[in-house]
């Protein structure tokens, strides 16, 4: 696997049996199809940052893109950077808890993969996760259950937080 800002250096690696990674250096909404196009001629998968998924105002989620699905879409495999245990880094929203933001991303944005600098965190993600797919498995009458456990909707505690937000008149 090779990562690069630059579709020159990727474009090097073209006959290469590695993966060509190519890296959004800044947060996107969308993207016109000739845009992703282009990419496609150059890159094997895709690097965005996580505000370029779920943007953030103050702290706090406010929406959702769809650029994972539409970059999808091209059959371009997409991966979120970068995950990290400190509270600070995360949104509200998350209640400080690495694991609700990790499952956001992957059952709610349904990325093909994370770049954390926690790989321990990921692992206990992924062992949560694949003990509830087996219990689920298991209990036959227990598929009512929604597997986007711990998934939040994105500008939820903005809304109820709000006025406690602003100085008092």
């Amino acid at each position: 696997m090779i990562q690069s800002t630059h579709s020159s250096v990727l474009k090097m690696f073209d006959k290469s049996k590695l993966e060509r990674v190519y890296k959004v250096d800044e947060n996107i909404g969308d993207a016109a199809d000739s845009a992703i196009k282009d990419i496609k001629s150059f890159a094997d998968s895709v690097v965005i940052g996580k505000k370029s998924v779920f943007p953030e105002t103050s702290a706090f989620l406010v929406n959702s893109t769809n650029i994972v699905a539409k970059l999808k879409s091209f059959k371009l495999p997409v991966y979120v950077e970068t995950f990290s245990n400190e509270f600070v880094s995360q949104a509200w929203d998350y209640y400080s808890d690495a694991s609700i933001e990790i499952n956001s991303f992957v059952i709610g944005a349904k990325v093909n993969g994370i770049i954390t600098d926690f790989p321990k965190t990921a692992n206990r993600y992924r062992s949560k996760f694949n003990l509830l797919c087996q219990h689920l498995l298991l209990e036959q009458g227990f598929w009512k259950i929604d597997i986007t456990w711990f998934f939040l909707e994105q500008g939820l505690i903005i809304t109820v937080c709000m006025n406690q937000l602003f100085p008092p008149c």
